[in-house]
């Protein structure tokens, strides 16, 4: 299943605090158990990728955090650099150019420029890295959606030029559907039902970034049936082991059938194949969680 949610870029989108940087990190070790040579970018500066497995982030470099999976923050300085030293060849030459101070000034003031540079930076990595997938973690929603759409912006209202040049080479990636997925990440709960919806519409209608499948993270397992729950009853009561099992199986039971109203409202409202992702309760730290993620992923169907 993992091979059908891959592209050279994979784009994972969603609310904060959905688990959508587990999820980018999941992904990217999944491809990577199957031999592919992985870059999993943050495009916020937080370095939480890096941190899942326990190790520090990297703006300057990739680091390896497992065999074939490497991850790097892609801050807007770092991509400056690495820009212009594409242009001009030579570090002393960026050096004087862009190490003076008012040229540095001059830089901040310019509208979506860290913007542009951080996607431009995404697209070379894509073309030129070496890679077999670049997995993104993407900003939250709505600031993802605008970075999204500066591309076609830029193309639409610039007629010529370096600029436009660079905007269209980077929004033929991001249109391409044989070359970029986004997969939307949500939990099914009242807000962030509400705002994948919303993504989901913002992406088709105004974005045009091929979109992939639904990820419904942290799921409690599937409801009890009539016959486990009749055994639910039958426990001794008398027995406080036995009662404090049934309130949590019982809790459960709760959880997923709420949950269950949001599956059911996501798949009317957001028509992408779903993978659903169960909670992981027993996973020993952070990479633990990744690692069952990554097995799920490679071995569950999408509804």
């Amino acid at each position: 299943m993992i091979e059908s949610l891959a592209r050279p870029l994979v784009l994972v989108e969603g609310k904060g605090g959905v688990g959508k940087t587990t999820c980018a990190a999941a992904l990217g070790l999944a491809l990577a158990r199957r031999g592919a040579r992985i870059l999993v970018v943050e495009l916020v500066q937080k370095g939480h990728v890096a941190a899942l497995f326990g190790r520090a982030p990297s703006t300057r470099a990739p680091v390896e955090v497992a065999p074939g999976l490497y991850t790097q923050v892609f801050a807007p300085e770092a991509c400056l650099e690495e820009y212009a030293l594409l242009k001009l060849h030579f570090r002393a030459a960026y050096k004087l150019i862009f190490q003076n101070a008012a040229v540095r000034a001059l830089t901040r003031l310019v509208p979506a420029l860290d913007e542009l540079l951080v996607i431009g930076k995404l697209e070379h990595a894509v073309r030129t890295g070496g890679w077999d997938h670049v997995v993104v973690d993407a900003p939250v929603t709505g600031e993802g959606i605008l970075l999204f759409l500066l591309p076609r912006v830029i193309t639409e209202a610039v007629a010529g030029g370096p600029l436009h040049d660079d905007a269209a080479r980077i929004r033929a990636l991001l249109e391409d559907s044989s070359r970029t997925v986004m997969h939307l990440v949500t939990l099914a709960e009242e807000l962030p039902a509400e705002e994948t919806e919303e993504l989901h519409r913002a992406m088709r209608e105004q974005v045009g970034v091929p979109l992939g499948a639904l990820l419904v993270d942290r799921l409690f397992p599937p409801r009890l049936d009539a016959r486990q729950i009749e055994l639910l009853g039958d426990l001794a009561p008398s027995d406080p082991a036995l009662a404090d099992a049934r309130a949590v199986l019982r809790f459960m039971d709760a959880r997923r059938a709420h949950q269950e109203k949001y599956l059911a409202r996501l798949a009317q409202r957001v028509p992408l194949k779903r993978v659903e992702l169960e909670e992981v309760f027993d996973a020993p730290d952070e990479a633990g969680v990744v690692s069952t993620l990554a097995t799920r992923l490679g071995a569950a169907p999408a509804s």
